[in-house]
């Protein structure tokens, strides 16, 4: 008896050091969190969302949405009231958003497997490294997530009219967080007609006129709150990403191989596997998948698939882990049913005596890495809280009109920072094309890193602007990671 009470208590003690794990007062110089500091202030002080600092030629085209939805921002637009720009009170949000998240995802486990399995996935999820760093930075990834398992969860219990609108409301907020959350609905309309034609129902399927209670709320809801109550233009939203598409055009191939890469990297066997292990993990993913399929062709089947190949056929692959995290658990998760029914075929008594220890093995990989944070503690984060970051800001409050238009590797980041216009080269174009192009809009100064790999801030084609353009900029002020160059 005790010992079931105290299985019972394993997933709280498992969840209690993230509190404290990966909770630093700065950011790196990845700028996505940048954008929405400035909508989430935006929101505070009463602006556009649109007032970026950003400026483009709207002849040439973009380098950056002007807003994303407003559905991130409005999470964090009250610890902006309370605390300002702070990073650590926004981690420590992300940090509680990742403890509810863990929860809903050990009640997904139990589902199939024991406690102590359970537990032991549950670990290789929350204590991953790529968890950890994604929980130290001020991204949708978690929140959004927690959203989906969400709606997951209230999807399973009984359904009213009442309850069905609240889960429309919330998908509303999943699609404003980030876009992808709009395939609940194809997710949930081809479970439905699936359902509704099964011989052997296991579930009461939805009817259609139930769907209607959830998808017209939340596309009413998506569209009220980012077009009149908090407009976003999403036109150009979209517009951007489908520009984007048609420059890099599809690389199924390509993104195929890049994402079974991080499938060997998201679930690690602590012997040298080599390239072989990564289509191990994919295998085993893929049964569990076709098995929970067969079986029950749920909203988690239908929303994993269609999220896969979205990512599949998306032409930026830059974001890496990121982009996997809204089905991470979902891929633990068919991981061990595929393990469990490889194991079956070869009729084994007790799978569980061979998938435990296979969890313990799996779990080495982020343990040792938890054992090796501790043992050689990071330097300072190099971002926009770094000593030589204040130094730049500083000059640039300093030393520069409030009119100017500068030019940084980090455009969204320099313009909350540096409180100045900020503007970017476009890929499309030829370094003397940027040059008219900085020329027409006005640029006054082009801040390069001296290092740009220790600080995170590499971009050759910047690098090759400034060295094809050299003679038309002199050096203004430089300190030890950055020197600002004024346009003659």
């Amino acid at each position: 008896m005790a010992s079931t009470k105290m299985r019972r208590y394993l997933p709280l003690l498992i969840l209690v050091p993230l509190l404290f794990l990966s909770i630093p007062n700065a950011h790196d110089w990845g700028d996505d969190f940048a954008q929405y500091l400035m909508q989430g202030r935006n929101l505070v002080e009463g602006r556009a969302q649109t007032d970026n600092g950003l400026i483009f030629d709207s002849g040439s085209g973009q380098f950056a949405v002007q807003a994303y939805p407003v559905g991130f921002p409005l999470l964090i637009a009250p610890i902006i009231a309370t605390y300002g720009l702070q990073i650590k009170p926004l981690l420590i949000f992300e940090t509680f958003c990742l403890v509810a998240l863990a929860f809903l995802c050990f009640q997904y486990f139990r589902t199939r497997f024991s406690i102590l399995l359970s537990c032991l996935m549950l670990a290789i999820f929350v204590y991953h490294p790529f968890t950890l760093d994604l929980k130290s930075q001020v991204l949708s990834e978690i929140p959004f997530t927690l959203v989906l398992f969400g709606i997951l969860y209230l999807l399973q219990k009984n359904r009213n009219k009442f309850s069905l609108i609240g889960i429309g409301l919330l998908i509303a907020l999943l699609v404003s967080i980030r876009i992808t959350g709009i395939l609940i609905l194809p997710a949930l309309f081809l479970h439905a007609v699936f359902q509704n034609i099964k011989k052997d129902q296991q579930e009461i399927p939805f009817r259609f006129n139930e769907l209607l209670f959830i998808f017209i709320p939340a596309i009413a809801f998506f569209l009220l709150l980012n077009t009149l109550l908090i407009p976003v233009p999403l036109n150009n939203f979209f517009g951007f990403y489908a520009a984007s598409s048609s420059v890099y055009g599809f690389q199924l191939q390509q993104n195929l191989a890049y994402y079974t890469n991080q499938l060997g990297q998201v679930l690690v066997f602590p012997i040298p596997t080599f390239s072989v292990w990564k289509y191990i993990v994919a295998f085993m993913i893929g049964i569990g998948w076709y098995r929970e399929f067969v079986l029950k062709r749920s909203y988690s089947e239908w929303f994993t698939l269609l999220y896969l190949t979205v990512l599949l056929f998306y032409p930026y692959t830059s974001a890496g882990f990121r982009f996997i995290f809204p089905v991470f658990p979902f891929l633990v998760f068919y991981f061990f049913r595929g393990l469990e029914k490889s194991i079956d075929a070869f009729h084994f008594k007790k799978t569980s005596r061979l998938v435990v220890p296979f969890a313990i093995l799996l779990l080495l990989f982020p343990v040792g890495m938890l054992i090796d944070r501790f043992s050689f503690p990071s330097k300072n984060i190099s971002g926009p809280q770094s000593e030589v970051s204040k130094q730049l800001f500083t000059y640039i409050h300093d030393y520069t009109s409030k009119d100017a238009v500068l030019v940084f590797p980090r455009a969204r980041a320099m313009a909350l920072y540096g409180e100045r216009k900020v503007t970017y080269r476009l890929e499309q174009l030829t370094a003397d094309e940027n040059d008219d192009l900085f020329e027409h809009l006005g640029v006054s100064y082009l801040i390069l890193p001296v290092n740009p790999r220790k600080y995170g801030l590499f971009d050759s084609a910047l690098t090759m602007y400034y060295q094809a353009n050299s003679k038309k900029y002199a050096l203004a002020w430089r300190n030890d990671a950055f020197e600002v160059y004024h346009r003659q």
